[in-house]
């Protein structure tokens, strides 16, 4: 019987703990464009945009046939950006990740809306 008592008091407990949502973290945000383009003019176009925008620290380039993405840190922020091309499906893909929601989203909107 004594199990019994312990259990609604268990729940309850854990339910008051437990009543604040939990925040995701890290925020990230993707796009996806179609590109029509070679993957030497896409990286060059993506690797200018991020130094424009701060995104200089450890920026590596990844490059296969008719592939390659640039992947880079802020400078200031902790969030980190990769841009991707594929020449074989004709795409480009954007994909940025944050601790700062609002900070990851604003960056995110200012690259989703530049040309490159």
């Amino acid at each position: 019987m004594k199990l019994f008592n312990f259990i609604p008091a268990a729940v309850i407990g854990a339910a008051l703990v437990t009543s604040n949502p939990a925040e995701a973290r890290p925020h990230l945000y993707t796009g996806v464009f179609g590109y029509g383009g070679n993957v030497e003019e896409c990286i060059r176009g993506a690797k200018a945009l991020l130094n424009a925008n701060g995104f200089n620290k450890s920026l590596e380039v990844d490059k296969k046939k008719r592939m390659a993405y640039v992947t880079a840190y802020h400078n200031d922020d902790f969030m980190v950006v990769e841009i991707g091309c594929d020449q074989k499906l004709g795409v480009t893909y954007l994909a940025i990740s944050g601790l700062d929601n609002e900070t990851t989203y604003k960056t995110y909107t200012k690259l989703y809306t530049s040309e490159w």
